[in-house]
């Protein structure tokens, strides 16, 4: 079972870049889908859609970056993908 560690490190990784101005990693391709897959499926629910769009971008974003990072996290512990 996934721990927080992982959301927690993401977090990190953002304060980081914020603080140094480093750019992010880049999540792979596939995760991206899914976290868009996941945001999609939020926003055509009702009232969580005008509450996504009144997030400021770069929260959108920060939000995005953990939420691959906690589906790379299940994957690897999974033992479907590589570390």
């Amino acid at each position: 079972m996934m721990t927080s560690t992982t959301a927690e490190q993401a977090r990190n990784a953002i304060e980081s870049a914020r603080e140094y101005g480093t750019p992010l990693k880049m999540l792979d391709s596939q995760i991206e889908l899914a976290v868009e897959a996941i945001i999609e499926d939020l926003t055509g629910r009702r009232g969580i859609k005008h509450e996504w769009h009144q997030i400021d971008q770069d929260i959108q974003n920060e939000i995005r970056y953990v939420w691959g990072c906690i589906i790379e996290s299940v994957l690897v512990d999974a033992g479907a993908r590589e570390d």
